[in-house]
């Protein structure tokens, strides 16, 4: 391997960990000032030597192309959506189902708050990124890959296991991408400033920022992507997991954000203390919540649960109701 090609992997790797820690821990090592001055040398040792770019090159998320229109292509695995409930009666009628249905299935859920955005999944394989796609209509989504690659929580390479061990051949990672409140509440200051016309909510601007065919645009809007789930996974010779609370804990590894607050519960009593809990903590969540989901822990009862027509058996949704407040018109 030349000295340059071999320079340019490790100023690959070092920015990688840089933007990890800025974006996904929010914990940098070193000033703005000097991650720029690593950026801008892999610029120009790529612009020299365009054959050694890496196909995850920080270089990637600066975008700027023209996309003609947006492709759709078919999930491999259909995104559903989520059965609601509103009480704790409610709940208890769905874990009755759910015991009905599998008898042996333990009774230990993964909660997390519900979060109002737009979602994605993004697929890896063998590690790296290769597209992105909206959950459309569930069966088909729209490829918005160029887009996803500016957002600076999303990793174009998955964090190799911190305990060894291979990175899996496929992985279809499914989260929210949100704009948290501080961010939005800044984003529509400076759009104001402009004179351009402010968003409605986060979510609205989330999904047209995802949604621009120009990726300089989607750029400038502050999106982020946290994890939940999975699509189709072949983990070829990576361990697989076996809960979703192991999930979770894998997904963070890979350098993923997750949502937050989420935790275990050992049983249906303890996820109703968990969602009065995140109800009421709502208005201090960094990005718009609207419930708390809850999903049996263990992934292979949720396989044997699966699912009806337009959700899962295995999860359910704790809608809160929408948040209201009191104006006075002056004119």
């Amino acid at each position: 391997m030349s000295p340059e090609k071999a320079h340019m992997d490790a100023l690959v790797a070092q920015l990688e960990h840089h933007n990890y820690r800025y974006h996904t821990l929010d914990a940098p090592e070193i000033s703005d000032d000097a991650y720029d001055a690593l950026f801008r040398e892999l610029q120009e040792l790529e612009a020299a030597h365009p054959q050694w770019r890496s196909p995850h090159s920080p270089t990637l998320r600066v975008g700027g192309g023209l996309l003609s229109g947006l492709d759709k292509k078919a999930h491999r695995r259909r995104m559903y959506g989520l059965d609601n409930v509103f009480n704790a009666e409610e709940w208890r009628d769905f874990v009755e189902r759910m015991r009905r249905a599998l008898p042996e299935a333990p009774l230990a859920f993964w909660c997390d708050p519900k979060l109002d955005g737009l979602a994605l999944e993004i697929v890896y394989e063998n590690g790296i990124l290769t597209e992105a796609l909206t959950r459309g209509d569930g069966e088909t989504g729209e490829v918005v890959t160029a887009a996803v690659r500016t957002i600076k929580t999303v990793p174009l390479r998955l964090r190799p296991p911190a305990q060894g061990g291979e990175l899996p051949a496929r992985l279809e990672v499914r989260g929210e991408v949100v704009i948290f409140k501080a961010d939005f509440a800044a984003l529509n200051e400076r759009r104001d400033a402009l004179g351009q016309k402010t968003f409605a909510n986060p979510r609205n601007a989330a999904a047209g920022a995802l949604r621009q065919l120009d990726t300089t645009a989607t750029r400038s809007v502050p999106l982020r992507f946290l994890a939940y789930s999975l699509g189709d996974a072949d983990w070829g010779g990576a361990q697989p997991c076996t809960h979703q609370s192991e999930l979770m804990a894998r997904l963070r590894d890979y350098g993923f954000q997750t949502p937050p607050s989420g935790r275990l519960c050992a049983g249906p009593a303890d996820v109703e203390a968990y969602v009065e809990e995140v109800r009421q903590r709502r208005e201090h969540f960094d990005m718009e919540i609207d419930g708390a989901v809850a999903k049996q822990d263990d992934l292979e009862a949720q396989e044997a649960l699966g699912h009806t027509a337009r959700a899962p058996r295995f999860a359910v949704a704790f809608k809160f109701p929408a948040m209201q407040a009191r104006t006075i018109l002056r004119g």
